[in-house]
């Protein structure tokens, strides 16, 4: 009995101290795989609920002009922040 119990303690501390992995089960859109790589190309990709939409509007225009990026990844890159700006 004692050994059973040896045993299952291991085990268990085993267990609890064994690495955590987790996967996302939700994979990424074209609007968001857009924002990530253009915005980080020049600096770090930004909070997209740290702003309102207005003011991702705005940005976003500053931004295709110094980022040099056409209008096809504006509209995706609005189209993700759309759904993740403030309200």
């Amino acid at each position: 009995m004692k050994k059973l119990l040896v045993l299952t303690c291991i085990s268990f501390f085993i267990f609890a101290c064994s690495k955590k992995t987790t996967t996302s089960t939700t994979p990424k859109s074209a609007d968001q795989i857009a924002f990530e790589t253009t915005c980080s190309k020049c600096h770090k990709a930004p909070n997209p609920s740290s702003k309102s939409m207005d003011d991702w509007k705005r940005i976003v225009d500053v931004m295709q002009k110094k980022g040099k990026f056409d209008d096809a990844v504006k509209t995706q890159v609005l189209n993700y922040l759309t759904t993740k700006a403030k309200s």
